[in-house]
């Protein structure tokens, strides 16, 4: 069988900025694997030379789980000693596990082992021997196990080393060497015979026929680690190269019985090099790279966890030698090849990667060093995305939307909405309800072409269209959100700075329709500008700062154009560090709140509907340290009000309106600061009081503070 290979190098990941490894333990004894039983919060390291090592909460247990270093090879080191471990895939219930590793006699054993489930530290006495193969080189060992999703343990043997598979074992099925083996771990076949402790699947491909019954692929020269996707049956297959090509094969079911290759084979090309050769009944590799890009392939997991829905179905590997590592997809050809070496933070000697109980994803450093790969979230988005009343938190990350739908008590997992990576480079992601059927929607804008793109949701997902394509690059500074003709339907104004003009995108439902709303003949100054229904009719309006001399300047909406005048001046410079609209005295229009960080004063702007009258509403004193201010109406009453967050101590306090000044509590206290880097508000349990969503980058987690009307309950939202 014949495959297409891939001749592009890989591309840089989409949005890489989006992920990072994050280093989680070191000081390691030359770990070689990570694993966990299905659902099992703690990790299980394995360590060449003997020792199981368990890490929970961030801590590593001092006695290890297991400890078989006196059974390993004396000279253990090199390519020899404790190689794999496999949970049984009923491990909660039976405690039954299994090891590789090269005993004294430098033969490759398959033992099982028992712990009690919840217990940190197995017993150390071996139930049994399942497998022992004779190995004549101290290299090639294999050594990887897993489990397929059809409850038969995989075993992962070399060709048994020496360079070139100098007995041709790769390519001889009546050898285990350089092979995939399949067996059974429930009895014994081969009750006479104390090297074989284990049943054959009757489903094997060579069973009945030419070759060893216990073969499943063939053709490896050492399939260091290779992995089974459950929910496609796909083996992605690595095999370390000779000198020259590391490859990875990827088999759909039905595939069993495939001669791989080598030593016919190394990679694509003949071995030796430069020789004759041929392909017939050989499978070829989907993905090989050259020495020049590395030495040793070590295969990884095809990812299928929950905190990066955006990657579930994507492949990863890494090359020992270089550190680097690179992920596909493959669905019947390899898409998405991507290089993460931008995230890589001077990762070295990938000897494994490594999954956890809930399918996430980490990588092991021969040199001690275990790291996890976790996502970040750059873009963070909140509206009502299915339109049940409930606010959402949507993220836009690796090229993809994803949305935590919120029920009243919390929000799940995030979910992907959008089925299709989308393109990279968009400078600006901001939400509206644009096609007026009360789901919030997600427009995109590429400053590279100067197109908008608009994700309509459909309460489940989104699909993404070009609405706008303004052929160059505009050079619009801002992006704001607003029904300008109040029509019902979001509409997007872009301010031109070079020349001082507004420019509305008005939403059809299907499209945008774009024109000059303003032209101020020359750059304003302006630095602030902000949305807002300042005079009450309807239409959302622009507010306009120009701190140089402190004068606020209205852009009121026609509905097919702005009329601005000045409604406000402070003759110098105010030193004001926020200013955040709501409607602060219930009158149906929306003022202005500046917040004066240098003495701690708030100043409302109260429109009049054709000005603003300035006054002070609170006085702390001195500046208190708060560093983000965002307004809402917490209390219910149809005022809005201000929640001001100090990073410095972790507590939010709220400024309530009277309707003519503020009155200011403390409303949460999380004792230390939190690393909250964002904060949003919105109505998550659907009872008229605003409640801000805050975002902590360290783990990925969101934390809404439900407001209760005088003062805040918080909890984690979505993860």
């Amino acid at each position: 069988m014949l495959t297409v290979i891939l001749a592009a190098q890989p591309a840089p990941p989409v949005e890489s900025d989006d992920y990072e490894l994050t280093q989680i333990a070191s000081g390691f004894s030359s770990p070689l694997y990570l694993t966990a039983p299905a659902g099992d919060p703690r990790l299980f390291i394995v360590e060449q030379g003997g020792r199981i090592r368990i890490l929970e909460n961030g801590r590593v247990l001092a006695t290890p789980f297991l400890n078989v270093s006196s059974l390993i090879t004396p000279s253990r080191g090199g390519e020899q000693g404790l190689l794999g471990l496999a949970f049984h895939p009923n491990y909660s219930a039976n405690g039954r596990f299994f090891i590789a590793y090269t005993n004294a006699g430098a033969d490759v054993v398959v033992a099982e082992y028992h712990a009690t489930p919840s217990s940190d530290v197995a017993d150390p006495t071996a139930i049994r021997r399942l497998m022992t193969i004779d190995h004549p080189f101290s290299n090639h060992n294999g050594g990887m196990l897993l489990f397929g999703p059809d409850g038969y343990l995989y075993v992962g043997s070399g060709d048994g080393g020496g360079g070139g598979d100098p007995f041709g074992n790769g390519q001889n099925r009546n050898v285990l060497l350089g092979k995939i083996l399949r067996i059974s771990v429930d009895g014994d076949s081969f009750p006479g015979d104390s090297a074989r402790n284990y049943t054959i699947p009757g489903d094997n491909p060579f069973v009945g026929t030419s070759g060893a019954d216990e073969i499943w692929l063939y053709g490896l020269r050492n399939p260091w680690r290779f992995w089974i996707d459950p929910p496609t049956g796909r083996h992605y297959v690595a095999d370390v190269g000779q000198s020259q090509r590391e490859e990875v094969t990827v088999l759909g079911p039905g595939s069993e019985g495939s001669n791989l290759g080598w030593d016919r084979l190394e990679g694509t090309r003949c071995f030796p090099s430069g020789g004759s050769c041929s392909t017939s009944g050989t499978v070829l590799p989907q993905v090989e790279y050259t020495h020049a890009e590395g030495a040793s392939i070590t295969g990884g997991p095809v990812y299928r966890g929950s905190s990066m829905p955006e990657l579930a179905g994507t492949y990863f590997y890494g090359d020992f030698a270089e550190g680097w590592f690179r992920s596909f997809r493959f669905t019947g050809a390899v898409t998405e090849h991507f290089d993460w070496r931008s995230v890589t933070p001077g990762t070295s000697l990938i000897s494994s990667f490594g999954v956890d109980g809930r399918g996430e994803m980490y990588i092991v450093s021969l040199g001690g060093r275990i790291w996890r790969f976790e996502g970040r979230s750059s873009e963070q988005m909140i509206g009502d995305f299915d339109a049940d009343g409930l606010d959402d938190i949507g993220i836009r990350r690796g090229g993809y939307f994803l949305v935590a739908d919120s029920e009243a008590s919390g929000a799940g997992s995030f979910a992907s909405w959008t089925s299709a990576r989308l393109s990279r480079g968009a400078s600006e992601v901001i939400t509206g309800d644009f096609t007026g059927d009360g789901r919030g929607d997600v427009a995109s804008f590429y400053p590279v072409n100067g197109t908008w793109w608009i994700g309509r949701s459909s309460g489940t997902s989104f699909v993404t269209t070009k609405w706008a394509d303004f052929a160059t690059n505009s050079g619009w500074r801002s992006q704001l959100v607003g029904d300008f003709n109040n029509d019902g339907r979001d509409d997007i104004a872009n301010f031109y700075p070079a020349n001082g003009t507004w420019w509305v995108s008005r939403s059809t439902g299907t499209g945008f329709s774009t024109a000059k709303w303003a032209d101020y003949a020359t750059g304003s100054g302006w630095s602030q500008q902000v949305v807002g229904d300042f005079d009450g009719d309807g239409r959302d309006d622009i507010a306009n700062f120009a701190p140089s001399n402190g004068t606020w300047w209205v852009s009121r909406s026609t509905g097919t154009g702005f009329t601005t005048t000045q409604w406000a001046d402070f003759t110098t410079t105010s030193g004001w560090s926020s200013q955040v609209v709501g409607d602060f005295n219930n009158d149906g229009r929306d003022d202005i709140a500046n917040y004066h960080s240098g003495n701690g004063t708030w100043w409302v702007s109260r429109s009049t509907g054709t000005g603003f009258i300035t006054t002070q509403w609170a006085d702390f004193t001195t500046a208190s340290g708060w560093t983000a201010q965002i307004a809402g109406d917490f209390t219910g009453d149809g005022r809005d009000d201000i929640a001001n967050y100090h990073s410095g101590n972790g507590t939010w306090w709220v400024s309530r309106s009277t309707g003519t000044g503020f009155t200011t509590t403390q409303w949460a206290d999380f004792t230390t600061a939190s690393g909250w880097t964002a904060q949003q508000v919105g109505d998550f349990n659907n009872d008229a009081r605003a409640d801000i969503a805050n975002y902590y980058p360290g783990n990925g987690t969101w934390w809404v503070s439900r407001s209760g009307g005088a003062s805040f309950t918080t909890t984690k939202w979505a993860e």
